[in-house]
């Protein structure tokens, strides 16, 4: 037999499978002591084990199939298994998990021989372990549980201190019920997906900034948050609602709901890029620079960017961004008059030392020679303004019309964007 020593696992994916028993007959540990034969019936000693991060699935080896039905295979963590004769004694490991996701076929001494010693098991920190049997469960003196979450043959899952951050990805079992009780929390970190196969009862709070899946059964009777988190480079400020929210910081929301932000370029920048998740938000920024996420069910990573402006593309562009609109025809939705025939939106680049002062919209009927008209604002437009145009008027089915947006500077100096012709349908 062999003796497990010192095994310490701090991240990774481990899988550890114990030998398969041969001539010695029992079978070796996952993770661990080997199996037990000949002059040496007992399995060999577990050693120690220290969990503190990483995915570790262990199984015990199975035993030799042959006269000796009493050989054992071995732990997943813990001793091997032992051959039955001889009055052989098996002697576990001592266990430590403080982070990570264990599945281990069994934790604590093999099978097939008398146990002298199961070991210890510590379950403490933020560890996440599955496993069929622990040897230890019935000895209160050889088990500790401080923190983490454990499942083992019962169906309920025990939650163990009064919070719990995954530093892992983690599932809940088909056929296991995790409860989290009153006043205690389970966080989900960003980058981190827990996966519900069985039942979660939560009594307490769930905060979500990475991916919770629920595959099973959520029996909400606290408070699930889930939580949006900030990354901001340039010269510019994030506010929720009148509060700014800086790089890094987060916000949480209740699950289903929505979230507005608005974001405000420093004079001479601009919002270049927003993503939100893997979602390209920048086509969707509003004239007034906000952004609404609705029905919120997940944690959110959103990263904007403010660039600053350089003096030569001061100008004007289509908005949002610099790409024309993907609407390229309006359907009116009823008679001319009392809606608006086309909703046109333009935002202004400039800086303050030469705002805008005229601006506006230049319209023409392309199937009416002639057909055109000047449509200007009246008040100046400050660094970064959007405008708009609601028109109004008896349009002609099926005829094309071109607007261009303009603006002038109180330097004199104007500029154009492109012209975008629009179908009119009036249906």
């Amino acid at each position: 037999m062999g003796t497990g020593g010192i095994v310490t696992i701090n991240g990774g994916v481990i899988t550890a499978i114990g030998g398969k028993g041969d001539l010695s007959l029992a079978g070796g540990a996952g993770i661990g002591g080997g199996g037990g034969g000949g002059a040496n019936p007992g399995g060999g000693r577990g050693g120690t084990v220290t969990i503190t991060g990483g995915t570790v699935t262990a199984t015990g080896g199975a035993p030799q199939n042959n006269a000796f039905t009493s050989a054992g295979g071995g732990a997943g963590i813990g001793s091997g298994g032992g051959n039955g004769t001889g009055g052989a004694h098996n002697y576990g490991a001592d266990v430590t998990i403080s982070g990570g996701t264990v599945i281990a076929s069994s934790i604590g001494t093999g099978g097939g021989s008398n146990s002298n010693d199961p070991g210890t098991f510590t379950l403490n920190g933020n560890g996440v372990v599955t496993a069929s049997s622990i040897s230890t469960l019935t000895i209160p003196s050889r088990i500790t549980r401080t923190g983490g979450i454990l499942f083992w043959s019962s169906a309920a899952g025990g939650f163990y201190g009064d919070s719990v951050t995954l530093t892992d990805d983690a599932a809940i079992p088909s056929g296991k019920t995790l409860t989290i009780p009153a006043g205690a929390v389970l966080t989900i970190p960003e980058g981190v997906t827990l996966t519900n196969n069985g039942t979660i009862i939560n009594n307490g709070t769930i905060i979500v900034e990475g991916t919770l899946i629920n595959n099973g059964t959520i029996i909400n009777n606290g408070t699930i948050k889930y939580v949006i988190t900030l990354s901001i480079t340039g010269s510019g400020a994030v506010y929720d609602g009148s509060s700014p929210v800086g790089d890094g910081e987060k916000i949480s929301v209740v699950g289903g709901s929505s979230k507005t932000l608005t974001f405000i370029p420093q004079e001479g920048y601009e919002v270049t890029a927003l993503s939100v998740g893997l979602t390209n938000a920048l086509p969707y920024l509003l004239p007034n620079n906000e952004f609404t996420i609705d029905d919120i069910t997940g944690g959110l990573h959103v990263s904007v960017a403010f660039t600053e402006i350089n003096p030569s593309d001061v100008g004007i562009v289509w908005s949002p961004g610099e790409d024309n609109p993907v609407l390229t025809e309006y359907d009116a939705g009823g008679e001319a008059g009392t809606v608006p025939g086309f909703v046109m939106y333009a935002k202004v680049r400039s800086i303050a030392a030469n705002p805008a002062v005229r601006w506006g919209f230049d319209v023409k009927d392309n199937d009416a020679t002639g057909m055109s008209l000047r449509l200007e604002g009246k008040s100046p437009l400050s660094y970064g303004g959007h405008f708009g145009l609601l028109i109004f008027g008896d349009f002609t089915d099926g005829n094309e019309y071109g607007f261009t947006p303009f603006v002038i500077f109180d330097n004199g100096t104007d500029d154009y964007d492109s012209t975008i012709n629009m179908l009119y349908i009036n249906e």
